[in-house]
């Protein structure tokens, strides 16, 4: 039974340890993508119409070196993780006044609740007491 539970933690641990190691990866994999996919697609197109725009006589060759320059370059992964940080923290921020916001909804429904409560409750009272004085003259006793 020992030995089960030895082999049922170790296989746990494993997979905790793959779980990190994919947790880990997982930051600079979606920046590279992210950056391949979209950042220099367009920085690549954005370049070529301002070289096209600017340098008409500039050959394609000239220009395809100056896309592979681009593409080359750690700068895009580095503005590109750093834009999909502050998504990450606007999300954050967004949970979380969103909870926020739940929470001020239900404390208002509550005290609605209780208010209303006292207020039917202060009703109820007053229609006794009314009830109670008309009573009174002809001494019925409830």
């Amino acid at each position: 039974m020992k030995k089960f539970g030895n082999v049922v933690l170790t296989i746990v641990m494993l997979c905790l340890i793959m779980l990190l190691c994919v947790n880990l990866s997982i930051k600079t994999m979606s920046t590279k993508a992210i950056t391949n996919a979209v950042v220099v697609q367009e920085a690549s197109n954005g370049i070529e119409e301002v070289l096209n725009q600017a340098f008409p006589d500039v050959s394609n060759e000239n220009i395809k070196k100056v896309e592979e320059a681009v593409k080359n370059n750690s700068a895009l992964n580095d503005v590109t993780s750093d834009l999909l940080e502050q998504m990450v923290v606007m999300l954050i921020l967004l949970r979380l006044l969103h909870n926020y916001l739940k929470l001020l909804m239900k404390i208002f429904l509550q005290s609605k609740k209780q208010l209303v409560k006292k207020s039917l409750q202060s009703s109820v009272n007053k229609f006794k007491v009314r009830l109670l004085m008309k009573m009174v003259p002809y001494k019925i006793k409830l």
